[in-house]
C-alpha cells in the first residue's frame, strides 16, 4: 500500500520520541542536582545545560499538578535543552543538514517543532520513583505521508537496529571562492568528526552525553572535551594546567573510584576516570534495548476514504511503507477497533504498545483545528501519555526487582537482604500508590477518555494487581519466617529449660547437707546442691542443641561446611 498523493501538513503535525530509562531512586536528589549545576563552556561564557521548567497544569487534577509541581521534596523535575546547547549540537536548521540513513534510503529531517528553528528540541523528565524520559522532538522536512511513516518507524532505533544511522552536513562559506560547502558534521561532544568522519552515527550516542550531564563532576569533563581539540582517551599528555585543575578539584571522587592514587601516574587516573565516566551509565534500560516509542500527531490531505483505514493500519504499528504491513487481516482494517478513539470526523486516536499517534483527514481549516488542537496534543495530551508511561514502567521496575532479587535460602545474611529488599519494594510501591499512581488525571472528557484508553492498553491495573499480589505473597513470607523462628526458639528454649528443670527436681530430694561457701576446689567437696544444678544446665544445653539440629539446623551447618569447602 502506497500513499503517493497523501500530503502532511507540516505546521500542524510533529513526532516527539521517548526514551525511557531506570534509576537508583536513591540517587534522585543527586541527578537533580547534577543536571541544575550542569554547564558548557563558551567563548565568552559558560552556558547552562539544562533549562528548568514546570509541567503544564492547565486541566490537571488538583492532587496530579501536585505531583508534579511539588515545590517542597519534589517527585518530578522537568528540563529543557538551552538554546546555546541546542547550536552546539547542531539541531537549529539552516546551517546543518540532517539525514536518516535507512534500508528505504535517506530522509532528510529537522529537529524541533518548526521547521529551520529546531525550538524544544530535547527535553528530560526524572520521576523521584526511579523512571526517566528523554524526549526528541523531530520530523521529516518532506510533507509527503511515505516519508513521515517510513521516518517514524526507522527513528525510533537508536542504536544497532535496523541498520538506521543518523548523518549530519553543516553548512560553511568556504573563504576562497566565497561559496556555501557542505562538510561531514556530528557534534564534538559525541565524537565529532575524529570518530564519525562522515558525519554518520547512532542517536544513542547523542543520548548518552545528554544523559551523562546527571553525573558528575561534569563541568570539569566538558571543559577537558572543549579545550583539548584532539581529545583521545590514550593521549592525555597535552595541558598539564589542565589536569593540575582537573586534579584539584576531583581529587576526592576519583579517590572513592579508583583507590590509592599514589602508585598511578595523573595522566593515568584521568584516563581511567574518563573511562569509568563514559562506560558506567547511571541509568539501565526498560523498553526494548535501543528502541523508543512515539507520539505522533498526522494532519493529512487528499487521502481517499478507501486509504484511511490502511494509513490508521500502518500508524498503529508503526509500519513503513513497503512489504512490512502490506496484508492486514479483516480486522486490522476496522475503524472502530478497540485501540482506537474517535475524536471527530475523520479524525482518531491510535492506542498502542509501542507509542500512540492522532489522525486528522482533511481537518477543518478553522483556528481550533489549526492552532488549538495542535496546542492541545503537543501539552495536554502528550502529558497523560508520559503520565502513564511512568506508571507503566514503576510497576515494571518494581516487577522485575521482585523477579531478579528474591531468592529463597536459609542463610541467615541472605534472609536479612531479602527482608531489607523487601522492605525497600514494599515502601515504593506505597508511595508510587499514593502520589503516583490514579485513575483521574484531567477533568475534561476527551482528555479523561484517553488516559483510560493508556490504561487499559498498557494493561496498568494488571500490572498494578501482580505487583501488589507479589509484595503481598513477600510480606507473608516473611511473617512465616518470622513465626517459624520464633517457635523454632521456643521449642529450644522450652526444651532446654524442661529438661534442667526435670534433672534440677529429681536431684533435690537427695540434698540435705546445708550450703558451705568455703569451697576447697576439689571435686568431692562441691555441694550436690550445686553439682545438680551444673549437671541440669549441661544436660539443659545438650537437649537445646540436639533440638535445634533436629528443627533445620543440621541442615544450616552442612550448607555451610559446603561453602567453605568450594571456597577453600
Amino acid at each position: 500500500m502506497n500513499f503517493d498523493r497523501v500530503t502532511v501538513d507540516p505546521k500542524t503535525s510533529f513526532i516527539y520520541f521517548v526514551y525511557p530509562f531506570l534509576f537508583d531512586t536513591g540517587e534522585f536528589e543527586a541527578r537533580v542536582k547534577a543536571i541544575d549545576t550542569a554547564q558548557l563552556p563558551g567563548r565568552d561564557r559558560t552556558h547552562k545545560i539544562w533549562e528548568p521548567q514546570k509541567f503544564s497544569e492547565t486541566d490537571l487534577l488538583l492532587h496530579v499538578a501536585n505531583y508534579l509541581n511539588a515545590e517542597i521534596n519534589p517527585t518530578a523535575r522537568f528540563w529543557r535543552l538551552s538554546d546555546a546547547v541546542r547550536d552546539t549540537f547542531g539541531f537549529r536548521g539552516g546551517k546543518t543538514d540532517w539525514y536518516l540513513s535507512t534500508p528505504q534510503g535517506k530522509i532528510q529531517f529537522c529537529f524541533g517543532e518548526e521547521q529551520g528553528k529546531g525550538n524544544k528540541v530535547v527535553e528530560l523528565v526524572l520521576f523521584k520513583v526511579g523512571v526517566g524520559f528523554v524526549i526528541v522532538r523531530s520530523q521529516p522536512t518532506s510533507n509527503q505521508v511515505n516519508d513521515w511513516l517510513n521516518f517514524i518507524h526507522y527513528f525510533r532505533f537508536s542504536s544497532k537496529r535496523q541498520n538506521v544511522k543518523v548523518k549530519a552536513e553543516k553548512r560553511h562559506r568556504n573563504q576562497e571562492t566565497q561559496q556555501t560547502e557542505l562538510c561531514p558534521f556530528f557534534p564534538e561532544l559525541a565524537g565529532g568528526i575524529q570518530q564519525h568522519p562522515d558525519g554518520s552515527g547512532e542517536l544513542y550516542e547523542i543520548l548518552k552525553v545528554l544523559l551523562n550531564t546527571a553525573l558528575e563532576p561534569v563541568p570539569l569533563f566538558w571543559q577537558l572535551k572543549k579545550f583539548i581539540p584532539d581529545f583521545e582517551r590514550r593521549n592525555l599528555s597535552l595541558k598539564p594546567q589542565l589536569w593540575l585543575t582537573f586534579w584539584k578539584y576531583n581529587k576526592l571522587w576519583l579517590t572513592l573510584k579508583l583507590g590509592n592514587l599514589s602508585q598511578k601516574s595523573l595522566p593515568q587516573l584521568c584516563s581511567n576516570f574518563l573511562a569509568i565516566w563514559e562506560s558506567s551509565p547511571w541509568w539501565k534500560e526498560v523498553f526494548v534495548p535501543g528502541q523508543m516509542l512515539s507520539f505522533t500527531a498526522l494532519f493529512v490531505n487528499n487521502c481517499s476514504e478507501n486509504d484511511i483505514p490502511y494509513l490508521l493500519y500502518k500508524l498503529h504499528n508503526f509500519f513503513p511503507i513497503g512489504e512490512l504491513g502490506d496484508n492486514p487481516a479483516l480486522g486490522d482494517l476496522e475503524i472502530d477497533r478497540s485501540t482506537r478513539i474517535c475524536y471527530g470526523k475523520e479524525q482518531w486516536f491510535n492506542f498502542s504498545l509501542e507509542g500512540s499517534s492522532f489522525l486528522a483527514v482533511d481537518a477543518p481549516k478553522s483556528k481550533f483545528y489549526q492552532q488549538n488542537l495542535p496546542a492541545h496534543l503537543r501539552d495536554r495530551y502528550f502529558l497523560l501519555f508520559l503520565l502513564a508511561l511512568h506508571q507503566r514502567f514503576t510497576l515494571m521496575m518494581l516487577s522485575a526487582k521482585v523477579a531478579d532479587n528474591w531468592v529463597v535460602d536459609e542463610d541467615a545474611k541472605i534472609d536479612a537482604k531479602r527482608q531489607k529488599l523487601f522492605e525497600e519494594i514494599r515502601n515504593q510501591l506505597l508511595v508510587f500508590t499514593a502520589r503516583g499512581y490514579y485513575t483521574q488525571a484531567m477533568q475534561r472528557e476527551q482528555h479523561h477518555r484517553c488516559y483510560q484508553k493508556w490504561h487499559e492498553v498498557f494493561d496498568l491495573e494488571r500490572l498494578y494487581q501482580e505487583v501488589s499480589d507479589e509484595v503481598r505473597e513477600m510480606h507473608e513470607y516473611s511473617l512465616m519466617r518470622q513465626t517459624r523462628r520464633l517457635e523454632r526458639t521456643i521449642q529450644i528454649i522450652g526444651v532446654a529449660a524442661g529438661t534442667g528443670g526435670i534433672v534440677a527436681s529429681s536431684t533435690s530430694a537427695y540434698i540435705k547437707e546445708p550450703l558451705k561457701l568455703n569451697f576447697s576446689g576439689k571435686l568431692d567437696t562441691i555441694h550436690p546442691g550445686v553439682s545438680a544444678l551444673m549437671l541440669s544446665l549441661l544436660l539443659g544445653v545438650i537437649a537445646g542443641g540436639l533440638t535445634w539440629l533436629g528443627t533445620g539446623g543440621w541442615n544450616w551447618l552442612l550448607t555451610n561446611i559446603k561453602q567453605s569447602f568450594f571456597k577453600n
